[in-house]
């Protein structure tokens, strides 16, 4: 895979750790930890891609390209505007140690995912 160009990474991404604690009515309060901040190019799959990942149980509708972060993981979400995607799988570009690329599934339409967005500009 090619390094993405200068310009393409023009979405503001917030990569985040999602904590689950019990609460006392047999439920679970999600407790967020950021891990860092950069500027990201965010790639949609196509369908026949999107559809291959299903059936081997994996859903991926986007790759996501940033600087590197080490330590990512399948607990890590990323936020991109008003966008939420659940980390699939963490790959490197080439190896190389410069890039992290994720693929993802967005959850944004998910009604829990509502309250754990942050609001207006991730960078104020």
């Amino acid at each position: 895979m090619i390094r993405p160009g200068a310009g393409t990474r023009d979405k503001r991404a917030i990569i985040r750790i999602r904590n689950d604690k019990p609460t006392d009515e047999a439920g679970l309060t999600s407790d967020y930890v950021e891990v860092a901040k950069r500027w990201a190019a965010l790639e949609p799959l196509g369908t026949l891609l999107i559809n291959s990942g299903i059936q081997t149980g994996d859903k991926i509708t986007h790759r996501i390209i940033f600087e590197r972060v080490r330590g990512i993981d399948d607990r890590h979400e990323v936020v991109i505007n008003t966008r939420l995607f659940r980390v699939v799988r963490v790959g490197d570009i080439n190896e190389a140690g410069i890039d992290t690329l994720l693929e993802v599934e967005e959850i944004t339409g998910s009604p829990e995912s509502a309250p754990s967005m942050p609001g207006g500009d991730p960078y104020e």
